[in-house]
């Protein structure tokens, strides 16, 4: 079992840790949010983001990644 990740914040910033982390060996997900859905989508429509990524794992707000429960570690 590996790493799942939450990325908030897809700007100049994030985007640029967005790849690393995707290639990164120990990491098995990765939950993307930001305030404007398009950058999440431009992220999900990647064929190299798909192994990791899934539209379940999409959020718009930093308290809606907060209050899932399927990206909460037990």
């Amino acid at each position: 079992m590996g790493i799942s990740i939450g990325l908030v914040g897809l700007g100049a910033f994030g985007s640029e840790f967005a790849p690393l982390f995707k290639a990164h060996p120990l990491v098995d997900r990765i939950a993307l949010c930001d305030r404007e859905p398009e950058r999440v989508a431009r992220f999900a429509r990647m064929p190299s983001f798909q192994a990791k990524f899934r539209a379940s794992d999409a959020y718009a707000s930093l308290d809606e990644i907060c209050r899932a429960d399927s990206t909460h570690s037990c």
